[in-house]
């Protein structure tokens, strides 16, 4: 028995979910909060306006290859992608000046390839 969608009331002052249900995120600031590791599909694309990214938000997401980032981020949270195995491509909407101004430490980002623009 795994959660496979998320549903949460659109009235809900703090959080919303994305259209497929795979994907919780705080409201203002926009900063994603979880996305199950049951999602369906190895891409997942944050929404455009999304500032950051909680820890733990992939834990232990063994289908996802590749993650693209909005150029709004402004910090990815340490243990952000732990786990995340099958993960070797971010491609982040910004320039590689922007990727090096977001605020991360050694162990939110896994060793993988980020691809800019």
């Amino acid at each position: 028995n795994h959660i496979t969608k998320v549903s949460i009331d659109e009235d809900n002052p703090y959080l919303f979910v994305n259209s497929k249900g795979t994907a919780i995120y705080q409201k203002e600031p926009c900063v994603l909060i979880y996305y199950l590791k049951t999602a369906t599909g190895s891409d997942f694309t944050l929404y455009d306006g999304t500032v950051g990214i909680a820890s733990w938000a992939f834990i232990s997401n063994a289908q996802l290859h590749s993650v693209t980032l909005p150029s709004s981020i402004q910090f990815i949270n340490s243990n952000a992608f732990y786990y995340c195995n099958s993960l070797t491509l971010i491609n982040f909407k910004g320039t590689e000046e922007q990727w090096n101004s977001i605020s991360k430490t050694s162990d939110s980002i896994p060793n993988c390839t980020v691809k800019f623009g």
